[in-house]
């Protein structure tokens, strides 16, 4: 299967991370995805600790499978950015996702809703994204504490 930079083969190569089961095999794929822009941008706005959308549960997608915009536009990176911002929240942006679900094809639909809910659903995590391209997604160091009388001060 070659990949090429559309939302399709974005969402192709997706699901094909989450159809292995080996993390090396995983690593090599996002490696890959890492090469094209759109993957990039999706896995970075998904799993930046930064970025909050403030979407916890998704409105009803009322098109049918023959709308066609796709990720490979703006508008919908747009409606992401005004999420991120709080320039959208409440029902403005429970109305600007539903007609975003409405506008866009099946394959970007599910890639706009991973991308909200901030879960790529294909078993790997921003520490795979950074060994595929370092520092992509900042990551917070694991910090142990140990109570006052445990611990060799």
């Amino acid at each position: 299967m070659s990949h090429t930079n559309t939302a399709t083969s974005v969402y192709e190569l997706i699901m094909k991370i989450a159809a292995t089961p080996s993390k090396n095999e995983k690593l090599a794929l996002v490696k890959t995805g890492m090469q094209l822009p759109l993957f990039k941008r999706a896995v970075t706005a998904a799993y930046d600790p930064f970025k909050t959308y403030g979407v916890i549960k998704l409105p009803e997608v009322t098109s049918g499978p023959y709308a066609m915009g796709t990720l490979d536009e703006e508008h919908a990176w747009r409606v992401i950015d005004q999420l991120a911002t709080r320039e959208l929240s409440g029902d403005d942006a429970r109305t600007a996702i539903a007609e975003q679900l409405d506008k866009l094809d099946p394959a970007s639909a599910e890639l706009f809703k991973r991308i909200i809910l901030k879960d790529m659903r294909a078993g790997f995590t921003e520490g795979t994204i950074n060994k595929a391209a370092p520092k992509t997604i900042p990551e917070f160091p694991y910090m142990r504490c140990s109570l006052p009388a445990k611990s060799s001060i």
